[in-house]
């Protein structure tokens, strides 16, 4: 049994009661800048995917119901279309909407300012 130093490791377990508040970081969400750097992120590789295109084609459309529904906070997420890949193995893949990702990468990957 070792002895040696029983406080040594105390340091490492012990817990902090740290908690950082962020204001005002939900205008930020729906700010048109953001949302069209998360369109162009989520476009990348699927130009030419049919979904994808059909988005672009009424983008202003789109991109205006997105910020409006964000603004109003009526947002809600569409449904997963699932699908089957074999390669390498076989599995299950849910993919929310292309309108939905545009929204999930301004949440995830967002330019956020962050003030305290």
């Amino acid at each position: 049994m070792n002895t040696r130093h029983p406080t040594k490791w105390a340091k490492f377990f012990e817990v902090k009661n740290e908690v950082k508040t962020y204001k005002n970081l939900y205008t930020q969400v729906y700010d048109s800048n953001n949302l069209v750097m998360s369109w162009r992120k989520v476009r990348r590789g699927k130009r030419y995917n049919p979904v994808a295109s059909a988005f672009e084609d009424h983008l202003d459309q789109e991109m205006t119901r997105l910020y409006y529904e964000l603004v109003n906070e009526t947002w809600q997420a569409g449904g997963y279309r699932s699908f089957t890949v074999h390669d390498p193995k076989r599995r299950k893949i849910s993919a929310a909407a292309f309108r939905d990702r545009v929204v999930h990468h301004t949440l995830v990957a967002g330019e956020w300012s962050v003030g305290t």
